[in-house]
């Protein structure tokens, strides 16, 4: 097992396996680059089926073009256990992939469908959640050129910080557009808001942790409090709504 300096590159020490002089270390790249190709083309797939959603093109091509992003960040992050680059900051890149891969894609993917899925068909009513769907798509941008220059700086966390208030206000316009349904569907999706909603106690908690020198230990639980109510419920209930309104539709299920 080799050592690598963790004080510049922040890669994990003693990993026995992805390095330049193994044996394997061919072999990894391989299927790094396999797997890359492989995800590209379920991505696209995907496209083609959320482009019969009536979904605009260019909102959803902006939530693919981060996909792609993350996609390469992930690959050379990937890399630097096989090769690593002499400056390459692994933490910010870290940070830079998870923010991306979290907000500009699942969440703006989310933010596009629920709209069209549970608000009545017309146009004038998706007006606001177009313009809320570019801004948040702008702070998301913001957050991918800061976090690898800075780390958790100034202008990251004001990115991160304007995304949190971009994410109450789609959690108002569902729960205002849905308040007068009553199915399953319905109920799911306002869970899900408010949990989304509550993820977000995790970080402004960050802030007063890191003033009052509390440790690492309350830091890391107020991430993984946000982090696991962003997947396991904001996500996992958005997701579980779509479906359950698809089969409410074939079912025919009243919705008021």
């Amino acid at each position: 097992t080799r050592h690598i300096d963790n004080r510049s590159n922040q890669i994990p020490l003693h990993w026995p396996y992805f390095y330049g002089d193994s044996p394997h270390s061919m072999v990894d790249a391989g299927i790094f680059y396999l797997t890359f190709l492989w995800t590209q083309c379920r991505t696209y797939r995907m496209s083609q089926a959320l482009a019969r959603l009536s979904v605009p093109p260019k909102q959803l091509l902006s939530t693919f073009c981060f996909i792609g992003v993350i996609q390469i960040i992930g690959l050379l992050m990937r890399w630097q256990f096989i090769a690593p680059t002499p400056g390459f900051n692994y933490t910010f890149f870290l940070h830079a992939h998870s923010h991306v891969a979290l907000l500009g894609w699942v969440h703006a993917l989310l933010a596009l469908l629920l709209p069209r899925i549970f608000v009545p068909h017309h146009p004038t009513h998706y007006q606001p959640y177009n313009r809320l769907f570019w801004v948040s798509q702008l702070s998301v941008l913001g957050m991918l050129i800061s976090f690898p220059l800075q780390g958790y700086a100034l202008v990251s966390i004001s990115f991160s910080t304007f995304f949190l208030f971009c994410s109450y206000r789609l959690a108002y316009l569902l729960w205002k557009d849905t308040a007068h349904q009553s199915s399953p569907a319905y109920k799911l999706l306002r869970a899900s808001l408010l949990l989304m909603v509550i993820s977000s106690i995790g970080p402004w908690l960050m802030g007063p942790i890191m003033a009052l020198k509390m440790g690492k230990t309350p830091y890391y639980l107020a991430i993984y409090f946000y982090l696991h109510f962003q997947y396991n419920a904001w996500f996992t209930l958005g997701c579980a709504s779509l479906g359950l309104r698809y089969f409410e539709g074939k079912l025919h299920v009243n919705t008021v």
